[in-house]
């Protein structure tokens, strides 16, 4: 049951916010005119940072011994961890820690490559108008119609009754 526990943590950290969360920038646009929709924030990449530090603290805690388990049937509801739970506990936490530090690290260079793409953009003016002679698609060509045809004309009278 303890290996299910340590498997679900697993799976919930291991992804990392920025590489699940985050846009990333177009490898090569071709035209200059179309906006790049990409993550140009870092709150991801610090989020990542922030559970490296948490990942880094229980690594430390699971070395040096300081992590306890609760244990009802223990004195004091505490005990030791066995020094299973500690290797396999700090393993875990060093392996969080990278892989949030990595994540961390595509997040940062996923936004600044996105400001970058970003400010080869052509400015647009207050209020979003776009400057005159502005088009992001090219203008639509008209519908070549044919020539006009003439009109059916009425047929002839027949000698009918007059």
């Amino acid at each position: 049951m303890r290996a299910l526990g340590w498997l679900a943590i697993a799976a919930f950290t291991l992804p990392g916010c920025s590489y699940v969360l985050m846009d990333r920038a177009p490898r090569a646009v071709r035209r200059t005119d179309v906006f790049p929709g990409c993550t140009s924030e870092n709150k991801w990449a610090y989020a990542d940072v922030g559970l490296t530090g948490l990942a880094a603290v229980s690594a430390i805690l699971f070395i040096s011994g300081a992590a306890k388990v609760d244990d009802m049937s223990a004195p004091g509801g505490k005990r030791e961890l066995t020094d299973g739970e500690r290797v396999f506990g700090s393993i875990g936490a060093i392996v969080d820690a990278g892989i949030f530090a990595l994540s961390a690290k595509y997040g940062f260079e996923t936004t600044s490559t996105c400001r970058e793409m970003q400010a080869k953009q052509p400015p647009l003016p207050p209020y979003g108008y776009p400057p005159p002679g502005y088009a992001p698609y090219p203008a639509p060509q008209l519908y070549p119609y044919p020539p006009p045809q003439p009109y059916p004309q009425p047929a002839p009278p027949t000698g009918g009754a007059q």
